[in-house]
């Protein structure tokens, strides 16, 4: 049996665990508390995205060209999810792409992956950009337009929280990697979707650039929404994402699931 096997293997027969609801401050809001699989010692601080097998899209938007990634699995079903991810600061989509292949095969999930102006995202003039982009995958007939989801880290989690919201009609559920409100201006638009999806906010205990209290807060103010709200606290774990992101997007994928099923 591989490791590959042996792993995921592994993280089914713990999940169940992982997800037994600890206690929190407010009932509304679920938390869980895991323990990632390798220690932050063993991380490997260095990570160069691979763009084969990418097709690279651009969307017209006012005067201006906005590229997005599309990765389709070789495992693609019919009536598929499709995964919207917004990478951090000074990366681009490649590297979110590149992170969510394996989770993609796995799930027959269609990956959309868009590069921020510059490299950082902006809530108010990227909004126009992510609303195209769910309109392009909605039309797609390999898609089912109710499996579209949201995934952010840092930068890319911090703009994904208010996202989450705005669409929330034609989102089915939202996560984040090391996300937290940066700016009050959100929290009307949380409060006042719509639809309230199912929204799981990940983070790491030690996490220096995005404090688990400041994570933690942002999950709380989605469940005092009335959103199905998730805290996520990564046991010793940092703010850096590769090393371990194909078992943080299983994680992500599979609270997603959980709150949906509530």
């Amino acid at each position: 049996m591989t490791k590959r096997i042996v792993f995921f293997l592994l993280l089914a027969t713990l999940l169940p665990l992982f997800f037994a609801p600890q206690a929190a401050a407010n009932e509304k809001l679920t938390t869980h508390m895991v323990t990632p699989p390798i220690p932050p010692s063993r991380y490997v601080m260095s990570y160069n995205a691979s763009p084969v097998g990418l097709q690279k899209y651009a969307l017209g938007i006012g005067e201006r060209k906005r590229v997005f990634y599309l990765y389709v699995p070789r495992s693609l079903k019919p009536d598929a999810s499709a995964m919207i991810l917004l990478h951090e600061e000074g990366r681009d989509g490649i590297s979110m792409a590149d992170s969510w292949r394996k989770f993609a095969e796995r799930h027959s999930a269609i990956l959309a992956a868009p590069d921020a102006d510059g490299g950082v995202w902006d809530f108010k003039t990227d909004q126009v950009f992510i609303d195209s982009l769910i309109k392009f995958l909605q039309q797609d007939k390999r898609i089912n337009p109710r499996r579209i989801y949201l995934f952010g880290h840092s930068g890319g989690a911090v703009v994904a929280l208010p996202l989450a919201a705005a669409f929330s009609e034609r989102l089915a559920g939202a996560a984040t990697h090391a996300g937290m409100v940066t700016n009050k201006s959100f929290l009307p638009v949380i409060k006042a979707a719509k639809r309230k999806i199912p929204l799981c906010v990940i983070n790491g205990s030690d996490d220096k650039s995005t404090p688990a209290v400041r994570a933690r807060y942002a999950a709380q103010l989605f469940a005092d929404a009335g959103y199905p709200a998730a805290y996520v606290d990564l046991a010793g774990h940092n703010h850096w994402y590769y090393t371990l992101s194909d078992w943080i997007n299983e994680l992500a994928w599979r609270c997603i699931q959980d709150l949906a099923a509530k």
